[in-house]
């Protein structure tokens, strides 16, 4: 450890997809997974992914994409919780909710019938307590 640098403990987040930041030292990466991790330069140093402290939640790539009728989008949760999935249009306003309650930990899979909904992209975020995943979807007909 050099005199400026800190140990800490971080969740892998995979390959980081973009990074963008609110100021000089806070702001956010979201991986190709589609999962988002905040980052905080001040406290930011080295590391190591803990096999005893894994994500609450991964989020997997909608089948198909881009959507024509209906999608199937995976679900992995570490925990059981309360879990609120939810997609949103590209303006940010919810446009259906997908799940909004407990869930068991394991694999899930959450069901999207897009057949009333305009072609467009489409966010799907999913919140267990401090952890969201987002996913981004596209309708096409």
């Amino acid at each position: 450890e050099g005199n400026t640098w800190t140990r800490t403990r971080f969740a892998y987040v995979g390959s980081v997809q973009s990074a963008d930041f609110s100021d000089s030292t806070r702001g956010w990466a979201i991986s190709v997974e589609g999962i988002v991790q905040t980052i905080d330069l001040r406290t930011l140093g080295t590391g190591e992914v803990s096999a005893s402290s894994p994500l609450a939640l991964v989020l997997g790539q909608s089948y198909p994409n881009p959507v024509h009728d209906a999608a199937a989008i995976p679900l992995r949760t570490m925990q059981r919780g309360r879990v609120h999935a939810a997609v949103h249009n590209i303006a940010g306003r919810e446009v259906a909710v997908l799940h909004d309650g407990e869930i068991p930990a394991g694999e899930h899979l959450l069901g999207w019938d897009v057949s009333a909904i305009p072609n467009g992209t489409y966010f799907v975020t999913v919140r267990l307590g401090s952890s969201i995943a987002v996913q981004r979807v596209v309708v096409a007909r």
